[in-house]
């Protein structure tokens, strides 16, 4: 989990819930995500910021509810 992809993650988190994901919550979130990439056969979390921009209709309720 690249520092640009998490800050990109707090962005949506913080803009949808009003959550203000710390720093030092980036293993959390890495945690949180890793089944969701599995589930969708990604291999990083570049790739699933990229699925998500795509998808955000579909997919952010989904990554809220992985983070929350």
């Amino acid at each position: 989990l690249t520092e640009s992809t998490f800050q990109y993650f707090r962005t949506l988190v913080k803009q949808n819930t009003g959550i203000e994901l710390e720093t030092h919550k980036k293993n959390m979130v890495r945690n949180r995500l890793l089944k969701r990439l599995r589930k969708l056969g990604l291999t990083d979390f570049e790739s699933y910021a990229t699925f998500l921009k795509q998808n955000q209709t579909t997919e952010l309720p989904v990554f809220i509810n992985c983070i929350t």
